[in-house]
């Protein structure tokens, strides 16, 4: 087997993740500033009714592409990714109408599981919420195919900024100013990216549809299913919490969560960005790659060692003073779930590993035992009546996993070949 040139010694690598995570990181300055500002003006139910808007929304949008998305970067063949785009944005107009549907009928049930009264308000923002987010995650994936980071650098401006700045105008003249924003911010990403699409003949595919979905059928099959079993595992949090805590505790883990999270997935995302393709690539040309992942695992450690550690020690005063004092118990949570942030921090970047290695129903067999996993604590946790033994069981629950995740990935890219279709 060839051996992969060392990445980081190629400049077009240093390049353009230089390039995606200077950009972010000025955005993330940017909206952690504001965000300051933000949860002063908000109330902890607010954040509360965000986590849980997003939790039914996420499903939607998970069925919306179908998971598609992760498949674009695959083809060698332009006229099958083509495919897979038009297939994607099909799937994500029936999701959404789906959802409307849902909602009308069921927004009394929802009400009452969450313990809120404002589901039947979502019946509207939410269709066009999830269609514009699975649109954003369409078209940033095409554009990495394309390796236009130039392009998914703006795009990511364009939504990273409006989301925060339109949570700020909106307050107080709108209700639901946070979930409204959330919708403008992803619309105004995908406008922009689409708009650079318009002359690139994307949706005219000479590629049978049906057979494209066919080939790539572990995609709406395992892939899916894995990714639904995630965001319920993900959420369970939310979902479990919800009817036996106040909204108040939720929103404060909720938010605390959703900070810490913006700067794990912005640096995943980079890393995935470019790395992925780069991996594909290497691969598709029977290279070895297994240096290059655990160079850059050994990369992510070194730089994500000091943050985390920090914030272990001084969480709670963190968010204290940059937030405000109502504030200190967000923190308090953040240093429970610290840990099993760290370990999402380092196996963020390489979920293409299974998709690349045709490993999509592995992948979801280890979610199950994951979710049944994170189950077990969150009872053990309720039982006690305690969030914090809840989340800390959630969290160890979590760090386990994920070492045995990272394990596996390696293993993959040491001794695995793709399997032809």
């Amino acid at each position: 087997m060839k051996q992969s040139k060392n990445i980081f010694s190629r400049s077009p690598f240093l390049a353009n993740v230089t390039k995606l995570l200077s950009v972010n990181v000025l955005v993330q300055i940017f909206a952690f500033a504001l965000s300051t500002i933000i949860t002063r003006l908000y109330s902890e139910d607010d954040f509360g009714l965000l986590a849980k808007f997003m939790s039914i929304a996420s499903i939607f949008v998970l069925f919306g592409t179908l998971r598609l998305e992760f498949a674009i970067i695959l083809p060698k063949k332009e006229q099958e990714a083509n495919a897979l785009m038009s297939l994607g944005f099909l799937f994500s107009l029936l999701s959404a109408l789906l959802s409307f549907v849902v909602l009308y009928f069921c927004s009394h049930h929802l009400n009452t599981y969450f313990n809120i009264n404002s589901v039947q308000d979502w019946i509207f923002i939410m269709p066009f919420t999830i269609f514009f987010i699975a649109s954003f995650n369409l078209l940033i994936n095409y554009k990495n195919r394309q390796k236009k980071y130039n392009e998914i650098a703006a795009g990511q401006v364009v939504q990273g900024i409006s989301n925060p700045l339109t949570s700020y105008g909106f307050n107080g003249i709108i209700n639901y100013g946070l979930i409204q924003a959330l919708l403008l911010a992803n619309f105004l990403g995908s406008l922009y990216l689409g708009f650079t699409l318009l002359n690139k003949k994307v949706f005219n595919s000479s590629s049978n549809l049906k057979q494209v979905l066919q080939k790539y059928y572990r995609f709406p099959t395992f892939n899916l299913s894995h990714a639904l079993i995630n965001n319920v595992s993900s959420s369970l949090p939310v979902f479990m919490l919800s009817p036996v805590f106040e909204n108040y505790f939720i929103g404060l883990f909720t938010m605390a969560i959703g900070k810490i999270f913006k700067p794990i997935h912005l640096f995943n995302n980079v890393i995935y960005q470019v790395f992925s393709k780069k991996i594909v690539d290497d691969v598709h040309l029977n290279k070895d790659v297994s240096k290059q992942f655990k160079k850059v695992v050994f990369t992510l450690v070194i730089i994500g060692i000091v943050p985390f550690t920090l914030m272990y020690f001084f969480a709670p005063e963190i968010f204290s003073f940059v937030f405000g004092k109502k504030w200190f118990q967000a923190g308090v949570y953040i240093k429970l779930m610290l840990p099993w942030l760290f370990m999402v921090y380092l196996c963020g970047s390489f979920s293409f590993v299974p998709n690349l290695f045709r490993q999509q129903k592995n992948a979801m067999l280890i979610e199950i035992v994951y979710l049944l996993l994170r189950f077990g604590a969150l009872t053990y946790g309720i039982s006690k009546s305690s969030l914090e033994i809840a989340l800390s069981a959630y969290a160890w629950t979590g760090v386990f996993m994920l070492i045995f995740t990272l394990l596996w990935y390696y293993y993959l890219v040491k001794y695995k070949k793709i399997e032809d279709e």
